[in-house]
């Protein structure tokens, strides 16, 4: 025992307490550094989102991206504001080209939870979205992933590359304002993304196996002056496989066929009989059957052979 000031402590009392104490320094820092990397942008200055992302402008479906800078002159990505805005090369007569991308390159996901504040703007009907599992940065994701957006009839939307297809359209959002701020949390976990804006129900979308990858997260501007803000990234776990139930062995069939029961003796009686194989060889010697032989001189000489077996099996 060990006595302190009075109190008398146990040798397994010091132990218990300083187990209980290390368990409290120490357990909250592994629990810490078992979780995911968070990502966070706020989109206030231009050296920080250009150290991070990668943006780009294709002018047309299929064509090479052109790589720019955040706030360059005659690029597309400006911060105003504390937002990130898309601004030039915007005609509503272009239809679906003229894409302004910006992939966030720092790290590739397979599955992850993106938030972002998202505004689609007015100049043009087209789309304000976001591109994941992207096998290349700055890509469109008509060339390259995925894309998710809602129109602005408030329509949600998938639309994808060869391995997605689309566009996959699911129930309208009821006063959808396409002017509005809203925001967007997108999940994809598995086969599964799952898309959240504001308070309206959640849609889902199941996703061909072999477009399980890791791939980037990009936000594209579809010829629109489109807005973000307070862009978010959690890196999320493999999902869980689901264990197979346990399957009780089949009962052996109650018959005489179980195969339990091929080595017993049973009463039936199997008798084979064969007829009298015969074969004559031409031109004299000898000739067989199987089972017995039988040999005779001379020209006219000819050989008969009769087997008869009877099997029998009890």
């Amino acid at each position: 025992m060990i006595k302190s000031k009075g109190k008398i402590f146990t040798l397994a009392a010091a132990f218990a307490l300083t187990a209980a104490l290390t368990a409290g320094v120490f357990a909250p820092a592994a629990a810490e550094e078992a979780q995911f990397p968070v990502y966070t942008q706020e989109f206030t200055s231009e050296e920080a989102v250009n150290a991070d992302f990668f943006a780009g402008y294709v002018n047309a479906v299929g064509n090479s991206t052109v790589a720019e800078q955040v706030g360059q002159d005659d690029g597309h990505w400006f911060l105003k504001d504390g937002k990130l805005v898309r601004e030039n090369s915007i005609d509503k007569d272009a239809g679906t080209w003229r894409a302004a991308i910006l992939t966030y390159s720092k790290q590739t996901f397979s599955n992850f939870e993106m938030e972002v504040d998202y505004k689609q703007g007015n100049q043009t009907f087209w789309w304000t979205g976001v591109a994941f599992r992207q096998a290349e940065a700055g890509k469109s994701f008509f060339d390259d992933g995925a894309g998710i957006f809602v129109q602005e009839g408030g329509q949600p939307t998938m639309w994808g590359a060869i391995g997605v297809g689309g566009p996959f359209e699911k129930t309208t959002y009821p006063n959808y304002d396409r002017n509005a701020w809203h925001h967007l949390k997108l999940t994809v976990q598995g086969n599964k993304a799952t898309l959240s804006v504001d308070s309206y129900p959640a849609t889902e979308w199941n996703l061909n196996a072999s477009f399980y990858q890791e791939g980037y997260v990009s936000l594209i501007s579809i010829n629109n002056d489109s807005a973000y803000d307070n862009f978010k990234i959690t890196e999320l776990p493999e999902p869980e496989t689901p264990e197979l139930p346990d399957i009780p062995p089949v009962e052996e069939a109650d018959t005489d066929d179980a195969l339990g029961k091929l080595s017993q003796k049973t009463d039936d009686t199997l008798i084979v009989e064969r007829p009298v194989n015969y074969r004559k060889k031409e031109g004299g010697g000898c000739s067989s059957s199987i089972g017995a032989g039988f040999a005779a001189a001379g020209s006219a000489a000819a050989g008969l052979a009769a087997l008869a077996l009877v099997l029998k099996r009890k």
